[in-house]
């Protein structure tokens, strides 16, 4: 029709780039009278357009306990393959590694290769790869020396948000076969978005070789998360604001029943490098419209060269009788139980009245305070005594995949206002699925009047993951 403007084209779709390029990252730490910690930070780039396919990346891992280093390297890797028909194709690696505690100053290698792809598919590719190379490496003593290369490797797309991928490398000195190192690598990522994502990784390194009064096998387990930092679609989402205000106008009343959750961390090295860190969480809650019972139990353990620096098990229990929407009375108990802080037992029930400032599905704040009583025996002395207590709690379900939680309470005898404790955890969910989730979590316990040779402050930070059942 006259005067009718012409139909506006459809824009075209945005190129997908070649080139993706992700970081990821992972730490745990334990302070106070427990020492540990370790890091791990990676990058990984890769090019897939046509017949070429290019990556590039570095790894770092780092750990110590008790101030003594227990992981120190460094990888830094690049493999170029260009395809000559659908399955073959050819290539090559160069890698760059370094060990402190293996005595490795650095290991060089320049191999070309031929592989084949005995799967290749949208969601599966498991290919195999042999070669031959160059290497240069300094450990106790300099040589270089031709090598060989007989390599595996799998990618499979699980669903879409869920991938695993894994590689195997053995490569011998070609003249000598027992001199030789064999390289293995596993992990498994799960998406979150378009550009987060969990990955739990696990690699071992066995040398047939080590320098003089080394371990041959390194065995490193690291959870954490990764970021796409380009090459991925940005979500076209409105701006989020970081509030406490529930996201609808009329929010629904916390869900009533049985929820539980458990959730476990871990992190470990093993051969030249020593040191473990598992840490164990239990929760149970229940709710109707008068009642309120939350129950816990966890537990942290870990050990450093074989020492043991972490060992603690804690125990409680609450039951709220609310008497309105916002007031409630509470009732209830913590047991603690940590060796390395020289804690024998501590036993603490308590009465409380509390108040919730905010009470919806969403989110949970409540403040409460009251009288109670601690047996204890620690550094070996025994003692009982009245307290007083304060305690704020909050629960907040930030979306549908973040979940934040966190306490902090303060206990102390009336008597003596120098003799108190205070007690903190947070915690940071990340779902994965209904009941999977990622969780990272740290705990924190100030003691103003440790055992004599104890410090005064113990933290815990950990990362693993949780499950509702």
């Amino acid at each position: 029709m006259a005067g009718e403007a012409a139909p506006k084209a459809p824009e075209p779709a945005p190129a997908i780039s070649p080139w993706e390029v992700t970081a990821a990252s992972g730490v745990g730490l334990a302070t106070g009278n427990s020492e540990n910690f370790n890091l791990s930070a990676q990058l990984l780039a890769s090019y897939l357009e046509g017949p070429n396919e290019l990556y590039l990346g570095a790894d770092y891992f780092y750990a110590e306990g008790a101030g003594v280093q227990t992981t120190n390297n460094l990888r830094l890797f690049s493999t170029y393959n260009r395809l000559l028909s659908d399955r073959w194709y050819v290539g090559g690696a160069a890698e760059y590694f370094t060990d402190e505690l293996a005595d490795l100053d650095y290991r060089v290698s320049a191999m070309p290769h031929v592989g084949y792809y005995l799967l290749k598919s949208e969601n599966v590719k498991l290919a195999l790869e042999a070669g031959g190379g160059y290497l240069w490496e300094n450990q106790e003593t300099s040589r270089d020396y031709w090598t060989l290369r007989f390599g595996q490797r799998l990618e499979w797309k699980l669903s879409e948000r869920v991938s695993l991928w894994e590689s195997v490398s053995f490569v011998p000195e070609a003249a000598d076969f027992a001199n030789h190192y064999f390289l293995a690598e596993a992990g498994l990522k799960t998406r979150l978005s378009d550009r987060w994502a969990l990955r739990t990784f696990v690699r071992n390194t066995y040398d047939a070789t080590p320098a003089g009064g080394r371990e041959e096998n390194d065995l490193s387990v690291i959870a954490g998360l990764s970021y796409a930092l380009a090459g991925l679609p940005a979500e076209e989402a409105a701006p989020v604001r970081r509030s406490l205000k529930p996201a609808k106008a009329d929010p629904a009343a916390p869900a009533m029943g049985w929820t539980r959750t458990a959730a476990i961390g871990f992190s470990t090295s093993q051969g030249n490098s020593e040191a473990l860190l598992v840490t164990a969480d239990l929760l149970a809650e229940h709710r109707s419209a008068e009642d309120e019972l939350f129950l816990g139990a966890s537990g942290a353990y870990g050990e450093n060269s074989g020492v043991k620096n972490v060992e603690n098990v804690r125990a409680s229990a609450q039951y709220n009788r609310l008497f309105n929407e916002s007031w409630y009375g509470a009732v209830a108990t913590r047991f603690l139980y940590d060796s390395v802080s020289l804690v024998d037992y501590r036993l603490m029930p308590r009465a409380a009245l509390g108040y919730y400032l905010v009470r919806t599905d969403a989110v949970q704040l409540s403040f409460e305070a009251g009288p109670g009583y601690i047996w204890e025996e620690v550094g070996g002395i025994a003692a009982d005594y009245f307290t007083v207590e304060a305690l704020q709690k909050l629960s907040w379900k930030v979306s549908d995949t973040i979940s934040i939680g966190e306490t902090l309470g303060y206990i102390g005898s009336p008597e003596n206002f120098d003799d108190f404790l205070i007690l903190a955890t947070a915690f940071v969910d990340v779902a994965m699925s209904d009941r999977v989730s990622f969780r990272t979590a740290v705990t924190n316990t100030f003691d103003n009047t440790p055992a004599a040779g104890a410090q005064s402050n113990d933290l815990i930070l950990s990362a693993g993951f949780a499950v509702k059942f």
